[in-house]
C-alpha cells in the first residue's frame, strides 16, 4: 500500500467527520471531535512520514484536586508506556493537559486514527469532568491506546 500523504490523512479525516473544511491544509490542521480540539502535525521535516498529534484534554483542577491529577496522569503514562503509545504533557501555553503522541502515514488512514480521536474525545471529557479522580476504576479506565 502507498504511502499516505499528510493532505490525504486530513481530507479523510475531514470526510469522516462531515467536515470538510475548504481551509487550505499546509503543515498542520486542526479538527474538533465532540467539544475536543485535536492538532495534527506534518512531521515530513524531521521525521519523514509521520505526523505528530495532539489532544487538548482541558485546564488542570485548582488545589486541592491538583496534585493527584497530576499524580494520576503520570500513573496513566506509566501504564501505556510503550513504542507508538501517546503520553501526557501540559502544554506550556495554556496549562492544560495534552495528550501527545505520533503516527507513521504508510501504518494508518483516516478511519483509524479518527476512531483513535474518538476515544480520545471521550476520555478528554471524562478528565474535564472528574480529572480521572472520582472513580474507583479511574486509573485502568483511562488509559489512552496507540494509534497503530
Amino acid at each position: 500500500m502507498p504511502s499516505m500523504t499528510f493532505a490525504a490523512l486530513i481530507n479523510e479525516i475531514r470526510k469522516e467527520t462531515e467536515n470538510e473544511s475548504q481551509e487550505k491544509i499546509t503543515d498542520h490542521a486542526s479538527i474538533e471531535i465532540d467539544n475536543v480540539m485535536f492538532t495534527l502535525i506534518n512531521r515530513q521535516e524531521s521525521a519523514p512520514g509521520t505526523i505528530a498529534y495532539f489532544c487538548d484534554f482541558g485546564a488542570l483542577p485548582l488545589a486541592p484536586d491538583r496534585e493527584e491529577s497530576l499524580q494520576r496522569l503520570l500513573e496513566v503514562n506509566m501504564m501505556i508506556c510503550g513504542n507508538g503509545s501517546p503520553t501526557f504533557a501540559l502544554n506550556p501555553e495554556n496549562g492544560n493537559a495534552v495528550l501527545i503522541g505520533e503516527s507513521n502515514l504508510e501504518h494508518t488512514d483516516g478511519a483509524s486514527i479518527l476512531n483513535a480521536f474518538i476515544k480520545y474525545a471521550e476520555q478528554a471529557n471524562q478528565w474535564r469532568g472528574n480529572y480521572f479522580l472520582s472513580d474507583a476504576d479511574a486509573r485502568t479506565n483511562s488509559v489512552p491506546e496507540a494509534i497503530n
